[in-house]
């Protein structure tokens, strides 16, 4: 659970202001090294402050997942821009629909 190019390059303004006094709090580098469980929350509130709502739900009676990236726009306030689902993508796993979550919003904040 990686960002590259300008994404990175984002996240890491964004860690850096987070106010070090905070309990859970590491340095960046002790947080690149966790367990991609432990950052989902920290990009996940990168993403709500660069205005992308990303949320990760079961989905088919809780036999799989799936991602839903929202967006702001000037006409439809936080309007639904990609869903896995929609995509063509279902994941076994929470921590998968999640990594692609991530590269999803790699992806946006690169282009």
């Amino acid at each position: 659970m990686t960002l590259t190019g300008k994404a990175k390059e984002l996240f890491r303004q964004y860690y850096d202001k987070l106010p070090p006094h905070t309990p859970n709090h590491v340095p960046y580098a002790t947080f690149m090294g966790l367990n991609p469980s432990f950052k989902w929350g920290v990009y996940q509130e990168f993403a709500d402050s660069r205005k992308i709502l990303i949320s990760v739900d079961a989905i088919d009676d809780w036999t799989s997942w799936a991602y839903q990236i929202h967006m702001e726009d000037c006409l439809a306030p936080f309007f639904l821009a990609y869903s896995s689902v929609d995509d063509g993508f279902e994941f076994e796993t929470r921590e998968q629909a999640r990594e692609s979550a991530i590269k999803k919003l790699d992806e946006l904040l690169n282009q």
